[in-house]
């Protein structure tokens, strides 16, 4: 049966109206997800919070200062003095001089307001009047004069360039430094000063604050 042309044309417009609004609304669903995904929020950074103590620091006491002075001369224990240097002849030099040795090295020589701390190596300190600050110090063989007990002993301040010779001798059984003048001739009064005659102890090191 045909239709009239009315009928017929108005079908056609229908259906192209609804094809029409099928494909608008999949263009809007195709640009809505479209728009989602491109404006997508980043995720925000996570901070984490650490707390941190620190330990107050110790209180220091007097003692543990890093700035507290050093003894320039540690004195220990009172030395022995040998038997054998009590003796004034019939020694030989070899036993004289390792006996004078062994009893002053790593020692300190002390006698009136004097301290002179003798390192080993021939380094040492002094506190006192005729040597004050490091010394270097040795011990020489005796000359004619002398007795078979006696060497000599010399020093020299470095500071303030300070130098005496002794004689290492022995008096009242006890050791003594005798001022001695080796330019001065042989058997003259001059040559050693026995009223300047100094008796002294020693003591054992404790530790040498010469460090050169």
């Amino acid at each position: 049966m045909k239709l009239p042309g009315a009928l017929v044309a108005r079908a056609i417009v229908l259906v192209a109206i609804s094809l029409l609004a099928t494909a608008v609304a999949g263009c809007g669903s195709d640009a809505g997800q479209s728009a989602a995904q491109s404006t997508q929020v980043a995720p925000s950074p996570t901070f984490q919070t650490i707390k941190v103590t620190v330990p107050p620091e110790a209180s220091s006491s007097p003692g543990d200062s890093t700035d507290a002075e050093v003894e320039a001369v540690s004195k220990g224990g009172l030395r022995q003095f040998p038997e054998i240097l009590k003796q004034s002849e019939g020694l030989t030099i070899g036993p004289v001089i390792s006996s004078w040795q062994s009893y002053l090295d790593d020692g300190v020589i002390a006698f009136d307001d004097e301290e002179w701390s003798l390192c080993a190596g021939g380094r040492g300190n002094s506190v006192g009047d005729i040597f004050s600050g490091n010394i270097v110090w040795t011990l020489g063989p005796p000359p004619p004069d002398l007795n078979s007990n006696e060497i000599i002993f010399q020093a020299w301040e470095v500071t303030r360039d300070v130098r005496h010779r002794y004689v290492l001798s022995v008096r009242d059984d006890r050791p003594a430094l005798i001022p001695f003048n080796r330019d001065a001739p042989l058997g003259s009064e001059s040559r050693f000063n026995e009223a300047e005659t100094r008796g002294f102890e020693a003591y054992e090191l404790l530790f040498c604050t010469n460090t050169r």
